[in-house]
């Protein structure tokens, strides 16, 4: 009995492990009507333009243009017949089939998808989607930031754009599309020792 115990613990601390070590990516929905490489008007398109990679803890983001890093993965994942999955406020949202794939100086890698989400936000891992999340009743603070004159005033907005378990400890990340002069960025907070930390702040668009 006792050994018989001792490899189901084995197992599903092996499964933990993965869980945690799971690389996951995350996409952001632009809309183009434009091709980028060659500077013609096209139909209207929805991208997929990666965002962030989290493993085990670490968040890697992709610069404007960065054709580089983790190319193989991400061409993968972004090949003809693959589906992105939305990530919405709260559990598993709809899925997007890739089309097409492709390069340009500006944009990097991009995933061509079929339909027009809703949704801003996707995933390469809809099992990160399902996951029963604790609840968190504390949410983050985000600074506010002062909008100048000339741009009307007031503040910039940010809004949360979806909730995701990135790190394997069944509490959502909350992902957040925040406002700029001419463009927007994103930020991912996570729950840590009873507290909303930012983890990442990048993936600027704009002018």
């Amino acid at each position: 009995m006792k050994h018989f115990l001792l490899v189901i613990y084995l197992i599903v601390s092996s499964l933990v492990v993965h869980a945690q070590q799971t690389t996951i990516y995350l996409f952001v929905v632009e809309t183009s009507t434009f091709d980028e490489s060659t500077g013609q008007e096209i139909q209207e398109e929805s991208r997929a333009v990666p965002l962030v990679m989290v493993n085990s803890g670490r968040y890697i983001g992709f610069s404007e243009g960065n054709n580089d890093f983790s190319l193989l993965t991400i061409s993968q994942i972004l090949d003809s017949g693959n589906f992105l999955f939305a990530v919405s406020k709260g559990g598993l949202a709809s899925r997007y089939l890739v089309i097409n794939k492709r390069i340009s100086d500006y944009s990097g890698i991009y995933g061509v998808l079929s339909g027009r989400p809703k949704e801003i936000l996707l995933t390469n891992d809809s099992l990160a989607l399902t996951r029963n999340l604790k609840v968190v009743t504390k949410t983050p603070f985000l600074v506010k930031r002062k909008r100048e004159s000339y741009y009307g005033g007031g503040y910039y907005l940010d809004k949360l754009l979806g909730k995701i378990d990135l790190d394997g400890d069944n509490i959502g990340e909350h992902v957040y599309l925040c406002q700029d002069a001419e463009g927007v960025f994103y930020q991912i907070f996570s729950f840590k020792n009873n507290q909303w930390k930012k983890v990442f702040e990048g993936g600027y668009s704009g002018l």
